[in-house]
């Protein structure tokens, strides 16, 4: 099985730290391709940004997706995934999305952590289609006021465990998301602080789209467009070719990792438990 982790962000750093926890995390056999955008915002945080990455996603998931069983949405807004469902024809989750409903499982109310208030809206929108407000009975905010602090994984750490430890201590609270693609794999290593589940978005969609490709529970229909002699103008190749009459993606061409540019051969890559995988 072969997933692809679509990260609509300019920013290599995080696609890395992404990939590093999807490859610790998924099951023996499972490749992880990591992908990040040629175009668009560095970290998205509004409204705006997150509409340009909706179409970096869509464009990076067009140009990647040949020989790939599912698509994680490795930006914490999961921006694009409904429209690539119907556009790709695959399973596609987003890290959020993933870890909102896994917290519903593993209790009855859960609290979330966000970094940066700027981005509470774009959450709760979110967390809205998801259909899941109700559920969610308080909310913390990591704020940040640049990119490059949000990049300083351990001042990032320590702001989010603190955080955590609040929402854990309060009555109403049985899990906790932790959102942000660059917090990858900090649930995981503040869990024995906490007394309460802590989920991982990426740790939650890798698993969710194992889970989905096993079960051969991708999209079945394609929804009908109006008919136009030339329905898209100015889109990349690839991109174009989506929107055109669905076709059997060509098989990825040997084992690469794609980042920004031409993709680049790497070795295998095995985790600390021995799980194969991909790292970029």
């Amino acid at each position: 099985m072969r997933l692809l982790l679509a990260n609509p962000n300019t920013t290599n750093a995080v696609t890395d730290r992404v990939v590093r926890e999807a490859v610790r995390c998924a099951s023996a056999g499972t490749e992880i391709v990591g992908v990040t955008a040629d175009f668009g915002v560095a970290i998205v945080s509004t409204a705006a940004e997150n509409a340009i990455a909706g179409h970096a996603a869509l464009d990076l998931i067009a140009t990647h997706y040949a020989g790939c069983d599912a698509v994680i949405i490795a930006m914490s807004f999961d921006t694009g995934a409904h429209a690539a469902r119907q556009l790709f024809g695959m399973p596609v989750i987003g890290i959020t999305e993933a870890a909102l409903h896994t917290a519903c499982l593993a209790g009855g109310r859960f609290g979330l952590v966000v970094p940066g208030a700027v981005s509470v809206p774009l959450y709760l929108d979110l967390i809205d289609r998801s259909g899941l407000r109700g559920r969610m009975a308080a909310l913390e905010v990591v704020e940040m006021d640049s990119v490059t602090s949000y990049l300083d994984e351990a001042a990032l750490e320590q702001k989010l465990r603190a955080a955590a430890e609040r929402l854990a201590d309060r009555p109403d609270i049985e899990a906790i998301v932790l959102s942000g693609a660059a917090s990858a794999g900090v649930a995981r290593r503040i869990q024995p602080c906490l007394a309460v589940p802590i989920v991982d978005g990426v740790a939650a969609a890798v698993r969710q789209a194992e889970l989905l490709v096993a079960l051969d529970l991708g999209p079945r229909v394609r929804p009908r467009r109006l008919a136009a002699d030339d329905p898209t103008t100015g889109l990349s190749p690839p991109l174009t070719q989506a929107f055109g009459p669905p076709v059997q993606p060509r098989p990825a061409d040997g084992p690469v990792t794609h980042h920004r540019g031409k993709p680049r051969p790497v070795k295998p890559h095995r985790g600390p438990t021995g799980r194969a995988g991909r790292a970029s």
